[in-house]
């Protein structure tokens, strides 16, 4: 139990550390969380900052995760791995480091299951959201089926009652993080959208 909520602490810090942030104030650029969707992810610094410095969040964010998901994979039983997983995405949606003003955890979620070993799981997931983005020619549309790959793999693959109830978290919480541009295309209501990010 302590090694587990070590490891879920140690998740939450990792997730608090968000590379748009600090990747868009080393090179000079516009603050994600204050530009166009306000979400600090690799598509906003592509809108802020062009495409190399969004590779370049991509990939951190990819590699922070995927570190984690590798611990945790080593460190508890699988069945508690998805446990440490939503460590990961509180600290991706409320980062302690930036004034728990957080992203949505695409990157951070797939990061993790490819950590975690589930790389079969991770090229479904892709092929998910190639099929999704080509279809509703949204990105983040694409990104939904992509997801919900993820937690279904990452739960099959762990397993046990706190698998799925851990996998079934991820899903839901990276669902509800895109209510606000599911709001703004009027796939729900608008007043389960969400606050408007403030915009500079």
């Amino acid at each position: 139990m302590l090694t587990l909520l070590g490891m879920v602490v140690l998740a939450y810090l990792a997730g608090s550390v968000q590379a748009a942030v600090f990747v868009s104030r080393w090179a000079g650029k516009p603050d994600p969380r204050y530009s166009h969707s306000g979400n600090p992810g690799a598509t906003n610094v592509y809108r802020t900052a062009g495409f190399g410095w969004a590779a370049l969040v991509l990939l951190l964010d990819l590699g922070r995760a995927a570190l984690v998901g590798w611990l945790a994979r080593s460190s508890v039983p699988s069945e508690l791995v998805p446990i440490v997983g939503l460590g990961l995405l509180t600290g991706t949606y409320f980062p302690v480091f930036q004034g728990f003003r957080g992203g949505k955890g695409v990157a951070s979620l797939l990061g993790f299951v490819l950590g975690a070993g589930a790389v079969q799981t991770v090229g479904l997931a892709l092929l998910a959201w190639v099929v999704g983005r080509a279809v509703t020619g949204q990105s983040f549309l694409g990104s939904l089926p992509m997801v919900t790959v993820l937690a279904l793999g990452l739960g099959v693959d762990c397993g046990g009652f706190w698998g799925y109830l851990g996998s079934f978290g991820a899903l839901a919480t990276v669902i509800w993080r895109h209510r606000g541009n599911l709001a703004e295309r009027g796939y729900i209501p608008h007043r389960f959208g969400g606050p408007e990010p403030p915009k500079t």
